[in-house]
């Protein structure tokens, strides 16, 4: 099994490399979780810039326990430092044109960012004057400040995996876990399809989301639909959604045996011990027969998804 390092190192390694091998000069703003030292040196040698929150941890234990305890607005700056593994000891190894800035923000929150040398921010420790939304004069470190005007939905993307809320008793955990998945993969591709295609700009969010539902129905079905095609504002080609397709197999409703027994949803008269594979009711062999009559519908086969 891969660490968490490593497996943040291969995420990169594979996502960035295509999208921004031909885009040098570019700056990539990231989250404390996607931050290690391996990632900035891999971004650093594709040509790009990076700036982003980082944990202290990650420093390796001897060089997280030498920071300086700050004063509130105080900025302090640090090189960082490898630790390579030899074969009996390990060595640390300045990494160049990498630094480490901490910032005492609040009495109890201390602000941790690592960044390579940019050219738009030539002196990231300096404090700089603002003036917020509510109108409060306000002091930032200038890479600080660089970092707040341009990460846009690095946070917000953060803070919709951060709580995931289930309700209690539930045994759909893993059909939650990919909804909730699938919208910050929706949100992710969204930012990503405007930033490499201008023309796409006009599109709205939901428009975009839409699009990939018909297309994933198209791949599920395997089936060739006939289907008349949707235009979208601001796009070039018509976006084809289908009208009717088979029922997929996966979501089928059949009986499925089980060891205990419970009352019927149905008549709520007699016991059961045939479960629906998909509902997770109890039901009795009069019952099943008008109930898979009505959900193996073609429009049943989406009501997982329901609350």
């Amino acid at each position: 099994m891969p660490t968490m390092n490593e497996s943040i190192y291969e995420t990169h390694t594979q996502l960035f490399t295509p999208q921004f091998s031909k885009q040098p000069n570019c700056t990539l703003f990231c989250d404390n979780y996607y931050g290690t030292i391996d990632v900035v040196e891999y971004i650093k040698s594709i040509g790009l810039e990076y700036v982003g929150t980082f944990r202290p941890s990650r420093l390796g234990k001897e060089l997280s326990q030498n920071l300086e305890k700050l004063q509130l607005n105080q900025v302090v700056q640090y090189p960082v430092f490898k630790e390579v593994k030899l074969k009996k000891t390990t060595k640390q190894v300045l990494v160049k044109d990498v630094n480490v800035l901490q910032w005492q923000c609040k009495k109890q929150k201390i602000l941790t960012m690592i960044y390579t040398k940019s050219k738009f921010v030539k002196q990231p420790c300096q404090m700089q004057e603002f003036v917020s939304s509510r109108g409060i004069p306000r002091e930032q470190p200038e890479i600080v400040r660089y970092y707040n005007n341009n990460y846009k939905g690095v946070d917000y993307v953060d803070q919709l995996t951060k709580n995931i809320k289930f309700p209690g008793r539930c045994t759909r955990w893993t059909t939650r876990m990919f909804i909730y998945f699938m919208q910050v993969i929706l949100v992710n591709g969204f930012s990503l399809m405007k930033l490499l295609h201008p023309e796409y700009k006009e599109i709205k969010i939901t428009d975009y989301v839409e699009s990939i539902i018909d297309q994933m129905k198209i791949n599920l079905t395997k089936y060739e639909i006939k289907a008349t095609p949707r235009k979208i504002e601001g796009c070039n080609q018509p976006v084809v959604s289908p009208i009717k397709g088979p029922v997929i197999e996966a979501y089928k409703h059949y009986h499925v045996y089980t060891k205990v027994s419970a009352q019927c949803v149905g008549c709520k008269q007699c016991n059961s011990r045939y479960v629906c594979s998909c509902k997770g009711y109890h039901l009795c062999p009069e019952c099943y027969k008008t109930h898979i009559s009505e959900q193996n519908d073609i429009r049943g086969y989406t009501h997982i998804y329901k609350k």
